[in-house]
């Protein structure tokens, strides 16, 4: 019959209209090592008050995600803050599940934090053409698919906006090309850190960081 993973979802923030936590889906994500075969995720709707039951769950490693569905602009944007099994946020480093438990908790808020600045040349230009990547300082969390390590481009103004940054000490750097999922490669990532800017991003803090780039010799 499988594990049964059970919890519920909370909210903080101060909004006078919270979201219908039950038009909210839950995912339970398995991450697989190269050769490893899953049944796939396994998504519900939780009920009226938060709380969640998924069934059927086979042993593995897995994020425990959630989301708000086509949640309305004029509307307080809501972020997952944490998401966690036994006491062990699953959004930065997968919980190795043996046994069911009840214990799982879903965190939402409404203090959205967001990186934002100007991306410019040697001469003080625009530089669209650059990729910027945002990682943790903590090299633990460079990991597949992690929600702390961030890649965007910035506009032809140079200007670039990465919402939905959890709080936290942070590396950040421009390079001229990159494969796709090479910012998950720690190896990548440990040659970025030789030449990365730190910055450290505070719980619902809208925080601006512009790059000034060398010549290039």
């Amino acid at each position: 019959p499988g594990m049964v993973v059970a919890g519920r979802i909370q909210l903080l923030g101060t909004s006078a209209t919270p979201p219908d936590l039950s038009r909210m889906r839950v995912n339970l994500m398995p991450i697989q090592s190269p050769g490893e075969v899953s049944l796939g995720q396994m998504q519900i709707q939780p009920d009226a008050s938060g709380a969640f039951s998924i069934a059927g769950v086979t042993p593995g490693r897995y994020r425990l995600m959630a989301n708000i569905p086509s949640a309305r602009p004029d509307t307080v944007v809501w972020q997952l803050k944490s998401s966690a099994i036994n006491g062990q946020d699953t959004l930065d480093v997968p919980v190795d599940l043996r046994e069911g438990t009840d214990s799982a908790v879903i965190t939402f808020t409404d203090q959205v934090t967001e990186l934002n600045g100007m991306v410019q040349d040697a001469a003080g230009q625009p530089a669209p053409e650059y990729h910027l990547v945002l990682f943790a300082r903590d090299r633990t969390l460079w990991t597949a698919q992690s929600r702390r390590i961030r890649t965007t481009r910035p506009g032809a103004d140079g200007k670039y906006v990465m919402p939905g940054i959890p709080p936290g000490e942070y590396l950040m750097t421009a390079v001229t090309d990159i494969e796709p999922g090479e910012q998950f490669d720690p190896a990548f990532l440990e040659l970025l850190s030789r030449s990365a800017i730190a910055l450290t991003i505070g719980d619902g803090e809208k925080k601006t960081q512009d790059l000034r780039l060398a010549a290039q010799r």
